[in-house]
């Protein structure tokens, strides 16, 4: 690299030497080399330039020191915020860089939270970090994630091992207060029946051990009917503390199955203990049936009494989805009027997902009387019979409109007439707060629905977004974007939130980039 005119070679031995880099205009050089040079102070202070400490040579070992001392002395508050920032594995390194750190590494902010992954690779000792850390350090757990990520055949064993170290030193953890076991169902199916069955019977000993748990989740764990059952009575015991339950892909279902009376005894404890559950995030299952339908059973004919003074449900989240599944029962509207009326805080929010059978599916779902506050409903079938009429006529029978605050759909047919039907809806809910519908195509005339929208909603409306994969022959973006901006503004001053959004695919984008203009 060759040196700038004027560049003084003496000055690197200088120990009082200045660098420094100018803030030059572009036109002083087109040369990185030039913003390099060495000036008197004096003409630092003149050009206003930044300065890059140096440090004497001669001063090194003292410098290198001093920096030590003060790692050394950093508050315990920092420690522990570069500890947040690492892996278990790091920081059992840090921790053995000085007796200070290493302090500092037992601090119970540091174990708050702990992620236990089932091993992944061979290890050289029998007992695995993550355990090591369990056995030491349960006691100040708050929220612990138990994690499959990918399970390999020749450790299927040793996942058995540790885990079973590490539930069972999580048994000593009295002051847990949550618990999250996400996807194990990717290990269950790998293992034998022995192996299996004494996880299932270790994990429901630690659910039996905790008193102070507040939230459980199961993603993904893919139990049988009788055993999650089982697995639910262990979570609501008598002394159950469990506000929030999500159990998301929690059992398999089964064609036919023929339940044992144990199975129909643990249903019973488990609801009687359910309804001090505030929030219930569920798959629509066959289990999820039975609760609900012999919780109805037991309050109607008197043989359960509600205690007024516990905390009751006031969230239900339920998934469903149309897959090729017999053996449900249904949930019958008298049903849910008399829970509405047992549980007079409960709102419920559906998420539901349709390829196809729109009527038979939504009326399975969908049921009179369900006190519905949240509906993301999909129907993905693209089909020019079904018009999205069907699905607002149906929720205005099921008098939804009278409790529906947020209604978000996803409808790929068609809409022959949006004003008619979907405006006509939202107009009719008295207490909606969001719309959100993302269609296939913008619907013709959109202005003539953006009016509507505007001259005549609900009071509680306060956001509307209209989302389209595609345009109507001959409307162009401009076009779009230019009503965007004019009716947000419009909606904006009546303090609604308004978008439009069009979503193109790469095949229309590279189509348009493509498109030579004559």
């Amino acid at each position: 690299m060759s040196f700038p005119e004027g560049y003084n070679l003496a000055d690197l031995e200088d120990g009082n030497a200045n660098i420094i880099i100018e803030n030059r205009d572009s036109n002083s050089s087109n040369s990185t080399e030039n913003l390099y040079s060495s000036i008197s102070s004096d003409t630092y202070q003149q050009r206003n330039s930044i300065q890059l400490i140096t440090i004497d040579s001669d001063d090194d070992d003292e410098q290198i020191l001093d920096n030590e001392i003060n790692w050394a002395e950093l508050p315990s508050p920092a420690v522990e915020n570069i500890y947040s920032f690492l892996s278990r594995t790091d920081q059992s390194r840090m921790s053995q860089v000085c007796s200070r750190w290493s302090n500092d590494f037992n601090s119970p902010r540091l174990w708050k939270t702990m992620k236990f992954y089932l091993p992944e690779y061979d290890y050289s000792s029998e007992i695995y970090p993550e355990v090591r850390f369990a056995l030491k350090y349960a006691p100040m757990f708050l929220h612990v994630e138990i994690i499959c990520k990918t399970v390999r055949s020749h450790l299927t064993s040793v996942i058995w091992k540790q885990l079973t170290f590490f539930l069972k030193a999580m048994a000593s953890s009295s002051q847990l207060t949550s618990i999250k076991f996400i996807d194990m169902g990717k290990y269950f199916h790998r293992v034998d029946y022995i192996i299996y069955a004494d996880i299932l019977k270790i994990i429901i000993s630690f659910f039996n051990s905790q008193k102070n748990l507040k939230t459980v989740v199961f993603q993904d764990s893919h139990f049988s009917k009788e055993e999650g059952m089982e697995l639910l009575k262990a979570i609501l015991s008598d002394s159950t503390t469990v506000r929030n339950l999500t159990l998301r892909g929690f059992v398999y279902e089964a064609t036919s199955t023929v339940l044992s009376r144990q199975y129909t005894l643990n249903l019973t404890e488990v609801c009687c203990r359910i309804t001090n559950v505030q929030s219930l995030e569920v798959e629509y299952t066959q289990i999820f049936e039975d609760v609900i339908n012999n919780l109805f059973e037991m309050l109607s004919s008197g043989n359960y009494q509600l205690d007024k003074k516990k905390s009751s449900m006031t969230t239900l989240i339920i998934y469903s989805e149309d897959k090729a599944q017999t053996g449900f029962r249904g949930i019958l509207p008298g049903t849910w009027k008399y829970l509405t009326n047992a549980f007079p805080d409960l709102k419920v929010k559906m998420d539901v997902t349709i390829h196809s059978h729109l009527t038979n599916e939504m009326e399975k779902f969908l049921v009179r009387e369900m006190p519905l506050q949240t509906l993301d409903f999909r129907f993905r079938k693209l089909s020019p019979r079904i018009d999205i009429s069907s699905l607002l006529t149906y929720l205005q029978l099921c008098k939804y409109q009278n409790h529906l605050e947020v209604l978000n759909i996803l409808w790929l047919p068609s809409i022959a007439d949006f004003a008619g039907s979907v405006h006509s809806f939202v107009q009719s809910c008295n207490k909606i707060k969001t719309l959100h519908l993302h269609a296939e195509r913008t619907p013709a005339g959109i202005e003539n629905v953006l009016k509507a929208f505007l001259e005549n909603h609900p009071m509680s409306l306060n956001s509307i977004t209209l989302w389209f994969n595609n345009l109507q022959e001959g409307e162009g973006v401009d076009n779009l974007t230019a009503l965007s901006e004019k009716y947000y503004a419009l909606f904006k001053s009546q303090g609604i939130e308004c978008f439009l959004v069009l979503e193109r695919s790469p095949r229309q984008r590279r189509r348009e980039t493509n498109v030579i203009a004559p």
